[in-house]
């Protein structure tokens, strides 16, 4: 190990909210390295590249990047999808998909999916030392809530993955990848990708999310980690293709405001995770609008429609209380099996 470190002649501080991925790739770039083969040196053990290291990347990997670069082992783990346990999930899913995060489909080194989104004008804003935030790995992020345009989740020029550690490929002479904003594919500048604004709705619920998912504050409830489970079920209702939920989608879309309306066409046999940024636009506002004056709106939306308990907690797991109790209390029709109760056979018997 000590031959290894001696040899990182320049180190890359981590930028806010960056990537893990994205730090690891400037950081071969700076030491004239390609990014494959810098992390096939340094970290022999750990497949990085043909893997989703955002989400994979342990304490082992986090305490060699540490020992490599001399920065600490909690800002390189706040570089990963694992930091966000606690806040947004409960325990990150290292080898399967994770609840609202975007997967990316590994084949190879090929990713088949579009699980990493970008902001043009931030890519601008960032000067010469461009970076991907770990934001955009996320579904809930649909719009960049300081520039306010909708973030892309590929190449707008031809329509591939953004995967920009294989801007390498091609280039067996140089000792340096191309630069982090260009399409491997197509090598288009994604910096100058089409800004499409975002509606005023959107931005709003964004920004009060990212509020949520960095403080862990929701004003009127107790943690952010339980909003954002019950969030992730109402967008489940929204979305699901059942007869008994499309009454309340359609009374939904009579109540929210025309131009944000939930988009149902095409979209109801897809999970929420695997939706394009535009079909997320309409859903994820629409979801937050349901559970904002809680629970006032939300439970008369569901009355209104007729679904009952039952409904709202199908494979719902670990239900907060504070969502549980209105749910059962105001939305439960017998019997207490069907509708999503647990009764012990000694409560059956009184």
């Amino acid at each position: 190990m000590a031959h290894q470190l001696s040899i990182i002649p320049t180190t890359v501080t981590p930028r806010e909210d960056e990537l893990l991925s994205s730090w690891l790739y400037r950081l071969s770039q700076v030491n004239y390295t390609k990014a494959h083969t810098f992390t096939k040196f340094h970290f022999p053990k750990f497949q990085v590249w043909n893997r989703d290291i955002d989400k994979l990347a342990n304490t082992a990997f986090f305490q060699i990047a540490s020992q490599l670069t001399t920065i600490p082992v909690k800002e390189i783990e706040a570089l990963s999808l694992r930091d966000y346990e606690g806040s947004l999930y409960e325990y990150c899913n290292a080898n399967g998909n994770q609840k609202w995060v975007l997967p990316v489909k590994i084949f190879h080194r090929t990713r088949l999916r579009n699980g990493l989104q970008f902001c043009p004008s931030c890519l601008i804003k960032d000067g010469k030392n461009p970076y991907f935030r770990r934001s955009w790995r996320l579904s809930l992020s649909i719009c960049c809530p300081d520039c306010q345009i909708l973030l892309h989740d590929q190449c707008p020029f031809c329509e591939k993955p953004v995967t920009f550690f294989r801007n390498e490929l091609g280039f067996k002479l140089s000792t340096t990848s191309l630069p982090i904003y260009l399409c491997c594919y197509c090598k288009n500048d994604l910096r100058k990708s089409p800004r499409y604004p975002a509606k005023i709705g959107v931005v709003s619920a964004q920004i009060r999310l990212k509020k949520y998912l960095t403080q862990g504050f929701v004003r009127d409830l107790p943690y952010a980690l339980q909003y954002f489970e019950v969030l992730y079920q109402v967008i489940k209702l929204l979305i699901s293709r059942s007869k008994k939920l499309s009454r309340l989608q359609s009374m939904i879309l009579g109540y929210y405001p025309s131009e944000m309306i939930l988009a149902q066409k095409g979209v109801s046999r897809i999970e929420f995770d695997r939706m394009s940024t535009l079909q997320r636009e309409n859903i994820l506002p629409t979801a937050v609008w349901l559970l904002d004056h809680w629970p006032k709106r939300f439970i008369s939306a569901c009355q209104e429609s007729g679904v009952s308990s039952a409904y709202i907690n199908k494979d719902f797991k670990y239900v907060p209380f504070w969502f549980r109790k209105e749910i059962i209390e105001k939305l439960f029709f017998p019997n207490p099996v069907s509708s999503g109760i647990n009764v012990k056979r000694s409560d059956k018997k009184k």
